[in-house]
This record gives structure tokens, C-alpha cells and sequence, in this order.
């Protein structure tokens, strides 16, 4: 397995695998190129409680495997090979990697550090590689632009007849050169993503986004012409309460109110479409350490089943609906938590899941099946809390963020503290981009 991005390994590891002749010599491989993962090389030893006690290696291959990352770039990564199916008839293009904000829910904001944003010459040469007959561009990265890319690109889309497609604007991101874009675009619809239900939650999980952010681009975005809007948000994240829900009922009726009338004055109406979706904890996140369901340590120590965590998230969820249900123009999409409870089992299981993995993947049993088959428990891989200095499966990987940091952040959300964005050029906070300041 390469872990990290390929760029920097394929040049040594494809020729690497040519000369191979026996697959036993695979971990010489794993011992000479970086970023190379042989697990059968690394044996994992369990507590009677599931937790893992040690991690051994095989003789010549590091305790942790580096994670490699691309430095910089004069090329943009976009789509070689177009398909219907998997992309939409539409040519992907990445203005960079990574993401700055440091949202605490966010594994790729975090496994994907340093943040990096690719040159605006590399940029229009990507998507100037584009098959002629293709006009619909899809950017990956579009809360890391800035104005000069913004303007290139508009300048490029406008001449070649191309319309745009992105998954989610940041809301205090939107500017005018961007609104000037996205109406040349002809976008139909645009995503926004709170992520929490209120300012306070926004402040836990470092989203950084205001009440008045949200509602400025909204009216912001309908006066450029997108009268659909979409909003992202979870449910489930840590310190949640039921007036944080509230809150977010008040902010959807705020926003409504204040774009009917700018969507009248243009003949139109505007409409609103909520995806509220539970929040899964993920690894190489400050909120590794969290139970599935919003549940507190003590009271999820002590059910040590998943039946509280799933009803929670089912209550929160009834509740938005409820308010919601009513409202002309606004339609809510949620999640079953039921299902989404297999998601927080796969996030953060181990290799003991791989069976139960192949009999689901074969048809051989649904989910809960396979876990009882196998004798596994789903409360302890997503509902029993983590101790912060507890060794993980996934600490086999070294993604440079230093020991006690994710725990640290941790401990500033569930006191209301925000980190500022990464700036790479003065940041050592974190580890990633140099030893950390004192």
C-alpha cells in the first residue's frame, strides 16, 4: 500500500515492482522507498478490552510509516480518463490540496497538511488539457482560491464557453469576483455548509463561520442569480444541545426571510435544501478521541451498546424535521443513524474487521450480520470513547502531526477556543511544516 499522494513514489516504486519476483520480497520495498505500507510486515497485539497494546514490526522497516505529500507542483492534477458514471461527463481540475481552516471534524483537513495551492499557470494549463467536446469543469479546492485564480479562471471559462461545478463555497469566501463566475457558470444551485447548528457549535468544531456570514452569502448568492441554495449541517457533534438546534431553526427563518424579497424583486422564487446528516468521528481528527451519537464519556462508558447513540441523533433529527415540516420552499434531507452507525465503525476499526468487511462486500451478510458472525462489537469501534493517550491502529502511519496535538485541539473545542488557519510560512503548531514553536 503507498500512503500519501502518488506523485512523489510512483517514479521508484513502479519499477521497483516490475523486478519483483517474489511477493515474500515485498517488504524490501517497504524498507528502501518512502510511503510504502506492507502490513503483513506489521503485527498488532490487543487488550482483553479490544484496545491495542502494541504494535511490532518486522526487522528493517520503521515503527511508522511516513506518509508522503507533494511539496509543490507546476501541474495540476485533473481527469485523464472522462467517464459518465464516475464523474458526470465533467473534467475535474485541483486548484490545490489540503485546507487551511482546520475544521476539527475534518480528516482531510488534516491527513492532507500542509495546505497547498497550486499556481494559476498550472491551473489554466490543466484546463487547457480539457478534450475540446468537454465544457462542464469541475474544481476541486475552491475554498482555497484567490482573487487572482478567480479571476484566470473566470477570464478562461467566459472564452471557452465552459460552465462551472464545485461541491461547497465557504460563506465568508464569497466575493465578487467569484459571484461574477458563478453567474456566468449558470449554476442552478449552490451548497453552503454551516457543518454546526449554531455560532457556539461553529466555535467548537473551528468552522469560523457567523450567523451573519451564512445569511450575507445567501442573500449574496441570489442576487447573483442561484435561487437554490443548500445547506450542510450535523448532528451529533460534541457539546451539542437542543438550543443549538433551535438556533439553527432561527438562522434556516432568517435566511429565508431575508432572500424572499431579493429573489421577488427578480421574479423568483428561492428555495432552500437542508442536508442534515450525523456526525461520524473520524482519525487524524481532534475528534478521534469522541463517541458516535454525541453521547458523554460517562454515559456511553456505562450503556456500552449503540441503542442510546442511534436514538439520540433519531430524536435530533425528528426534531428538525418537525420544525421544517411545515415551510414552503425548503426541503430536508437526513441521514438514517442506524446506517450511518456502520460508518462510524468502518472510520475507526482495525484489521480484525476485514472478514466481516469481505462477507458484507460478497453478499454473504448485511452489516449486522457480518458483525455478529465475527464477534464484533460495533459500540466499541464507534461508541466507546478514546483516552488521549491511547495507541491506535492508525498510528502506524506518521502523518507528522506531532504526539498530544489532536489531543490538545480537543481540549481548546470543548472549552470554546478557535486555531487560527494554517499559514505555512509561520505556522509550527501543529508539526507538519517544522518543530513546533516553544
Amino acid at each position: 500500500m503507498v500512503l500519501g499522494e502518488a506523485e512523489p513514489v510512483l517514479p521508484r516504486l513502479l519499477p521497483a515492482l516490475a523486478r519483483l519476483t517474489d511477493r515474500r520480497n515485498l517488504i524490501e520495498i517497504g524498507a528502501t522507498i518512502p510511503g510504502c505500507y506492507v502490513p503483513s510486515a506489521y503485527s498488532f497485539r490487543y487488550d482483553s478490552d479490544g484496545r491495542v497494546r502494541e504494535i511490532s514490526v518486522s526487522d528493517g522497516l520503521p515503527q511508522q510509516v511516513h506518509r508522503v505529500s507533494l511539496k509543490k507542483s507546476d501541474q495540476a492534477a485533473h481527469s485523464e480518463i472522462l467517464s459518465p458514471d464516475a464523474e458526470l461527463g465533467m473534467y475535474m481540475t485541483e486548484l490545490g490540496r489540503g485546507c487551511s481552516r482546520g475544521c476539527r471534524f475534518c480528516a482531510a483537513g488534516f491527513i492532507y497538511r500542509p495546505p497547498r495551492l497550486w499556481s494559476a499557470d498550472a491551473v489554466l494549463d490543466s484546463l487547457d488539457q480539457r478534450p475540446s467536446e468537454v465544457n462542464r469543469i469541475g474544481l476541486l479546492g475552491m475554498e482555497m482560491a484567490d482573487s487572482e485564480l478567480l479571476d484566470r479562471i473566470s477570464g478562461f471559462l467566459q472564452a471557452n464557453a465552459c460552465s462551472l461545478s464545485f461541491s461547497s463555497l465557504r460563506a465568508d469566501r464569497i466575493s465578487p469576483r467569484l459571484l461574477e463566475l458563478l453567474s456566468h457558470s449558470g449554476l442552478k444551485s449552490v451548497a453552503i455548509a454551516p457543518d454546526g447548528c449554531s455560532e457556539r457549535l461553529r466555535g467548537v468544531i473551528n468552522k469560523g463561520l457567523s450567523e451573519d456570514d451564512l445569511i450575507a452569502a445567501a442573500v449574496a448568492l441570489v442576487d447573483a442569480g442561484i435561487y437554490t441554495l443548500k445547506l450542510y449541517v450535523m448532528v451529533g457533534l460534541p457539546t451539542e444541545t437542543e438550543q443549538d438546534l433551535e438556533e439553527f431553526v432561527q438562522l434556516v427563518q432568517k435566511i429565508r426571510e431575508n432572500i424572499r424579497p431579493v429573489g421577488q424583486k427578480k421574479g423568483r422564487l428561492c428555495e432552500l435544501i437542508l442536508s442534515v446528516n450525523s456526525f461520524v468521528p473520524k482519525p487524524w481528527t481532534p475528534f478521534q478521541y469522541l463517541s458516535f451519537g454525541g453521547q458523554e464519556r460517562e454515559q456511553a462508558m456505562q450503556d456500552r451498546d449503540c441503542t442510546a447513540a442511534v436514538l439520540n441523533l433519531k430524536k435530533k433529527i425528528k426534531y428538525l424535521k418537525k420544525s421544517f415540516a411545515r415551510v414552503d420552499n425548503l426541503h430536508i434531507k437526513v441521514d438514517r443513524p442506524d446506517k450511518v452507525l456502520s460508518q462510524a465503525v468502518f472510520s475507526r476499526a482495525d484489521r480484525r474487521i476485514g472478514p466481516a468487511l469481505l462477507d458484507i462486500g460478497m453478499g454473504k451478510a448485511t452489516f449486522k450480520q457480518a458483525m455478529k458472525k465475527h464477534k464484533l462489537s460495533s459500540w466499541q469501534y464507534a461508541v466507546r470513547p478514546r483516552d488521549s493517550d491511547e495507541l491506535f491502529c492508525w498510528q502506524v502511519v506518521d502523518q507528522g502531526i506531532q504526539a498530544g496535538y489532536l489531543a490538545k485541539e480537543l481540549e481548546r473545542s470543548l472549552t470554546g477556543q478557535s486555531t487560527p488557519p494554517c499559514d505555512t510560512s509561520l505556522c509550527r503548531r501543529c508539526g507538519v511544516c517544522g518543530e513546533n514553536e516553544s
